[in-house]
């Protein structure tokens, strides 16, 4: 069996010419790939909208007011609920107040209300006393006009029919004094009680007008519409590690929190997002997601931005949708930002010695140009040159390879 062919005298095993095919085809391989044209994209005018999701802490015109003296806590207004200046928020019991007369004259008031809407009895009474006299009338008209004609033949019926009816209007006007003397009793029993127990209770009323909620967390007096400009990030990372008191909505502790009024005008979220996906600036409008809390969108303006080495602070103001937040504090949020500009497909945009930029594709040369990306999802970018030299805009050719 041959071992390979002879050449100059010596002898070429075939793997030699296997590799060397091989190395022949991957050549022209890299000649024909090195000969096509460049592949590229054309930058575009456009707009894109991308969100945000990140961690928002909630800023109300709001103010606590506590509780005058401990004691039990009767709510007349519910969590939510519209109040006006003056309106009554709730009675406070004192803690040595008497609940067994408390709920005694709770009876008291029913059978009095029962009484005075029914009134039955006192009905039926006046129905018989008007049966009563129409039937003495007619048994008195009857003994007359015998009288006068001389007819004596069954006077005494009549005369017992009579006594019978006045016997019977004596009971009917005995029964309604009695009857006006239960109300009167009824009547006289609740003012008697109510004078006890005004003592023992004390009425909240409403020092202003606004939204009331009962969740407090101790924070309204520090987190102001006023103070937010002060805040630092290290002051906001800190307030997701503050732990809520816990109050009761049924009793009351002298000088602490019973309520808070939230004044339904503007309010902020404080946020810090940690990424550069979106370029923030002041003034700019932006839509807001609140999860959980409502599935409308809330419009907003960005009222500052604090922009450290790889995040930003920001403040957002809202103008509607406090009713759905009233007692939230720390929430997630989405905020959604349409950006237009020069858009360009995502993966145009590359890092080169630490600067971004993309590479434009003009009368046969490339040129990388340094860029600021001001927005960005998945597929597209929204850019702008940094330099005011380079030549950048729509219908350029943007290198893709």
């Amino acid at each position: 069996m041959a071992r390979g062919i002879v050449i100059g005298g010596r002898r070429i095993k075939l793997r030699f010419f296997v590799i060397l095919i091989i190395a022949l085809l991957a050549i022209s391989y890299l000649n024909k790939l090195s000969s096509k044209p460049p592949l590229y994209d054309v930058a575009q005018y456009g707009e894109i909208i991308t969100w945000d999701k990140c961690q928002g802490i909630i800023v109300r015109n709001e103010k606590s007011y506590f509780s005058p003296a401990y004691g039990k806590v009767d709510f007349h207004i519910s969590d939510g609920e519209f109040v006006t200046k003056d309106d009554l928020v709730a009675i406070l019991y004192k803690e040595n107040y008497n609940k067994a007369m408390m709920e005694d004259l709770y009876k008291i008031k029913e059978k009095i209300s029962d009484y005075q809407s029914k009134n039955l009895v006192q009905d039926l009474m006046n129905e018989d006393y008007d049966k009563v006299q129409r039937d003495i009338k007619e048994v008195l008209r009857t003994i007359q006009y015998r009288s006068l004609d001389g007819v004596i033949s069954e006077m005494g019926r009549h005369e017992s029919q009579l006594k019978e009816l006045l016997n019977k209007r004596k009971d009917i006007l005995d029964k309604r004094e009695l009857s006006n003397n239960y109300l009167d009793n009824l009547l006289e029993q609740e003012r008697d009680m109510e004078e006890i127990l005004e003592e023992w209770k004390v009425d909240i009323i409403s020092p202003e007008t606004g939204l009331i909620s009962f969740k407090l967390d101790g924070l309204e007096a520090q987190l102001t519409p006023g103070a937010i400009d002060l805040l630092t990030p290290e002051q906001y990372l800190s307030i997701f590690e503050h732990q809520a008191p816990e109050y009761s909505n049924s009793e009351a502790m002298a000088g602490f929190p019973l309520y808070k009024i939230v004044i339904p005008d503007r309010w902020h979220i404080i946020s810090y997002i940690p990424n550069q996906s979106v370029q923030y600036n002041q003034n700019d409008m932006v839509e807001i997601r609140l999860p959980g809390f409502t599935e409308d969108t809330i419009v907003g303006k960005v009222q500052k931005v604090e922009q450290l080495d790889d995040s930003r602070l920001i403040i957002l103001e809202m103008a509607e949708g406090i009713e759905n937040i009233l007692g939230a504090r720390n929430i997630h949020i989405e905020i959604g930002t349409a950006t237009e500009g020069l858009m360009v497909p995502n993966d145009v945009v590359v890092e080169k010695k630490g600067k971004t930029g993309v590479t434009v594709l003009r009368d046969g040369k490339t040129q990388y140009i340094e860029v600021q990306v001001q927005a960005r999802n998945k597929e597209w970018a929204i850019i702008s040159k940094i330099k005011e030299t380079d030549s950048l805009g729509p219908n350029d050719k943007i290198l893709m390879r």
